[in-house]
């Protein structure tokens, strides 16, 4: 399923290899992003209908919600708390800290 990341309104993109919910195992650790930059995933987050709606370059849906209610509990990506400021740009590389 094609589905446009804009739909999200993510603060942090992350390409990441595989398939499923690889976030599911994130709250409690410790992500380091780029040379500076330190995050601690919280919890899930949990979608609203907002991402069916159309947004700038995407039009109207009307299937993610539902999809996300049956497979994954309405949720997709984390809340996360920053512990350590700083700058983060496209081709940081992530790591576990």
């Amino acid at each position: 399923m094609d589905v446009d990341p804009l739909r999200f309104r993510a603060n942090l993109l992350m390409n990441i290899p595989g398939s499923g919910f690889p976030e599911d195992g994130w709250p409690g650790r410790r992500l380091q992003v780029g040379p500076d930059v330190v995050l601690r995933p919280v919890r899930p987050l949990t979608r609203c209908v907002m991402i069916d709606m159309a947004q700038d370059r995407a039009g109207e849906r009307n299937d993610l919600l539902k999809t996300l209610a049956e497979y994954h509990e309405l949720t997709f990506g984390v809340f996360a708390t920053v512990e350590r400021p700083g700058r983060v740009a496209a081709g940081h590389v992530c790591s576990w800290a």
